[in-house]
């Protein structure tokens, strides 16, 4: 269930050739595109994300950096980096519960289809 998160984002910007700057090393920087879809939605997410669970998540499963790297780069304990990084994601999926209307099936994986962006909660 989390790695349709995951996998949309590396989808994102592998499609759309996006890179992404720091800006102090805490703003992600992203170019905006004309078309609605659910990555729209996952753009708006990530920025709602709090930073503590942003930046792991990012270094995770953007830069595919391994946990453990993850901690000392940050200076936490390999615990408290994987719990962020899974409530990163489980803020994710909550958030397109939210914003998109989409379900957990019984396999616990998201479904659903985009909003027209005028009846998106995020991207409004």
């Amino acid at each position: 269930m989390f790695s349709i998160a995951r996998h949309k984002v590396i989808d994102f910007f592998r499609e759309n050739n996006l890179t992404v700057a720091f800006i102090d090393n805490k703003n992600i920087i992203v170019e905006e595109s004309e078309e609605h879809t659910e990555n729209n939605c996952l753009r708006g997410i990530l920025k709602t994300l709090p930073k503590k669970y942003r930046y792991p998540l990012f270094l995770s499963d953007i830069k595919g950096l391994k946990q453990k790297d993850i901690a000392n780069t940050l200076n936490l304990k390999l615990a408290t980096t994987k719990s962020r990084i899974q409530r990163a994601r489980n803020l994710i999926k909550q958030a397109y519960v939210l914003c998109c209307d989409y379900k957990v099936n019984e396999k616990g994986f998201l479904v659903g289809e985009v909003k027209r962006k005028e009846d998106c909660k995020m991207c409004n």
